[in-house]
């Protein structure tokens, strides 16, 4: 389940086998990042248009939003 990454990590570490701390630690770390998309994903924000927002237009995005939300 979600913690059995996360207890081989921390398993692989006590046992300094760092090719197997990091081999959990990045399935560790997908699990909570899928996590965190799904909770994002359950949010009223997740239905803001984000079309336009890149680093030169990140500003007028923002305030686009503020307009329409």
């Amino acid at each position: 389940g979600k913690l059995s990454n996360h207890l081989a990590m921390i398993a692989a570490i006590e046992a300094g086998d760092p090719a197997a701390a990091e081999t959990a630690g990045k399935a560790d770390a997908a699990t909570l990042i899928d996590e965190v998309v799904q909770f994002l994903g359950r949010q009223p924000t997740a239905e803001l248009s984000l079309d336009g927002l890149r680093p030169e237009g990140a500003a007028a995005g923002v305030t686009a939003m503020r307009h329409t939300g």
